[in-house]
């Protein structure tokens, strides 16, 4: 779902066609989108997980 919205707002924009006129091909453009959107997910989980655990670390050391 991620990559499909990567990829309508570069439509939208106009952008894609800078891309589709390399010589790349459309699957490695795709692949690249689909890693960048995967990596940004692992990154929020990450940064949502670290957070958590220093909150509950101090909420539940402070309370004991």
């Amino acid at each position: 779902m991620g990559t499909a919205g990567v990829v309508s707002k570069e439509y939208s924009l106009g952008t894609i066609k800078l891309l589709l006129i390399r010589a790349q091909s459309r699957s490695k453009i795709l692949l690249s989108k689909y890693i960048t959107v995967l990596l940004y997910a692992v990154s929020i989980m990450v940064f949502t997980f670290l957070v958590s655990l220093v909150t509950g670390s101090i909420a539940f050391e402070a309370g004991a």
